[in-house]
């Protein structure tokens, strides 16, 4: 009722509602939204062994008291619900029933006899420990593992860089660099600078001729992990993104030093990067 009454709408605003309410509840969109979620809790960082352990037991009648049907009843409507509304599909919506899930992934284990059932535990242990430490061969957000600790250090790096270099020009980057650059409180620069926030690093937003004369200075960063060997490079891929979800990807290194653009600085961690470009064709 506040929201409604100061926004002039009931969540805020129009955007908002169509991404969050509507834009998920295509059926593809839908589907796509579930698997992946299917896929984190079951089959992602090792769970897979957690899994087969489930499906045997459930042959058992391990699962079989009223406990263990509400148990799967709210990681069920915590999934689906979490697949039908929400555009953004981050991992960390799950982390409520992550728990839920581990709790029958151990239990169910106890099908096993001798050292399988030790084996079994430790795999899904070492899959757990090592998942912080290994990026998948496909796109994920940063916040999944440790990637995020690198993905901070460079964006400080490149705070501290344009800080001292460019105090009181207007920097155009992406959010959350944005945030970052204008935002003392963060803790990435003492004071604030002017920001230009451009919605993504597409074609469509760094070529736009709506850029304000003063920003001079261009940061331009990697914002997923996405290795050139990914499935989803397939051109058959790329086409269903696009027509689905209206896809459009960021420009690569390669086409932002085609543009009239200065590189001056460049840092990269563990296949991250970041660079400062500077020139007249901002």
């Amino acid at each position: 009722m506040f929201l409604a009454r100061g926004t002039g709408h009931v969540f805020g605003n129009a955007e908002f509602t169509r991404y969050n309410l509507y834009y998920p509840l295509h059926p593809v969109r839908f589907a796509f939204a579930l698997g992946r979620r299917l896929y984190y809790l079951f089959f992602q960082d090792f769970h897979w062994v957690g899994t087969v352990a489930i499906l045997l037991a459930c042959r058992r009648g391990v699962f079989a008291g009223r406990a263990w049907r509400i148990a799967w009843l709210t990681v069920g409507i915590h999934v689906l619900f979490l697949s039908a509304v929400g555009g953004a599909m981050l991992e960390r919506y799950l982390l409520p029933v992550l728990p839920i899930v581990y709790i029958p992934m151990v239990a169910a284990m106890s099908v096993y006899k001798g050292p399988l059932k030790l084996v079994c535990q430790v795999a899904l242990l070492a899959g757990l420990i090592v998942g912080n430490f290994w990026n998948p061969p496909y796109p994920f957000p940063f916040e999944n593992n440790l990637a995020f600790t690198d993905f901070v250090v460079l964006q400080q790096t490149a705070a501290e860089f344009v800080a001292r270099n460019y105090a009181g020009q207007r920097i155009a980057t992406v959010w959350p660099l944005t945030s970052a650059l204008s935002r003392p409180e963060f803790g990435y620069v003492r004071r604030a600078m002017p920001v230009y926030s451009l919605p993504d690093f597409t074609a469509h937003s760094v070529d736009s001729p709506d850029w304000p004369h003063d920003a001079r200075v261009l940061v331009f960063f990697s914002r997923t992990w996405n290795p050139e060997w990914s499935w989803t490079s397939i051109g058959l891929v790329r086409r269903i993104w696009r027509y689905f979800y209206d896809y459009e990807p960021d420009l690569t290194i390669t086409e932002m030093r085609r543009r009239p653009l200065l590189p001056v600085a460049r840092w990269h961690r563990h296949g991250q990067w970041i660079e400062v470009y500077s020139g007249a064709g901002l």
